[in-house]
Formats: C-alpha cells, structure tokens, sequence
C-alpha cells in the first residue's frame, strides 16, 4: 500500500536507487572476498569557547606586537597596567587590601613579575584582618 504523491515518488525513487546500488557494492565486496567497513567518523569542528582556549593563542598574539603579561610565566597578552585580565583582578584586590606588593608596579616590563600567592580560607580572612588593623 504505497501512495504516490509527487514529491514522495521522488523520494521512492532515490530510495530504490540506493537500494540498487548497495546491493552491487555488497556484491562487490564478497566478490573479492573482503568485509565492507563503515566510513571514518567526521570529527566535529571546535566549538568558539574551544578555540579561544587554544595555548598557542597568547604567542601568537604577542607576535602581532601586543605585549605579554608582566607575570613570570603567565605568557597572555597584557590588557591593563601590563597585567593580563586574571592578574589585574589580582592587582586589584591586593590594592584594596592594601598588600600590593613593591615589585607589582604599572605598566612592568613582560614576564618580569613574580606572582603572589594569596591565603585562602581562615588565613586569608587573619590576614585581612591584620592589613586592616595596621
């Protein structure tokens, strides 16, 4: 029971084709006596937020002329006062903290800064409480 309208007789159509022609590529095979393997998988292209986390970006960035952050071994493009975005919140809060240390100058020459590294927790919260008492 098979009804024909017009676009559905084109599509019976390929249908049959295709039908026709993996049965000779079936026959083909066996002929020479080998197994059909399914076609490699395609792998998907990377989606955007793939792509922008790529390590190679900040070399390449800093090859156009753009300067690397001023933190040793950070190597990404500075954005503000010579720190990359991660550091300059860092710059930030350690200003507001008033813990900003002397070698964390604007606008430092790149990969020449030592990085901080912050208490976390309990400490962090004596520590602030210290900064702020003296």
């Amino acid at each position: 029971m098979t009804t024909k309208t017009k676009s559905s007789g084109g599509l019976l159509e390929l249908a049959n084709r295709l039908e026709d022609a993996a049965r000779m590529l079936r026959d083909t095979v066996a002929q020479f006596g080998g197994v059909a393997m399914p076609a490699p998988a395609v792998k998907a292209p990377p989606t955007s937020a793939a792509r922008a986390a790529k390590p190679g970006r900040a070399k390449a960035a800093q090859a156009d002329g753009v300067r690397g952050c001023a933190i040793k071994g950070c190597g990404k493009p500075s954005r503000t006062k010579g720190y990359c975005a991660a550091h300059y919140q860092k710059l930030r809060n350690l200003e507001k903290t008033n813990r900003r240390p002397a070698a964390w100058a604007d606008n430092a020459n790149p990969n020449s800064v030592e990085d901080v590294q912050l208490p976390r927790g309990r400490a962090a919260s004596k520590a602030l409480a210290e900064a702020s008492a003296q």
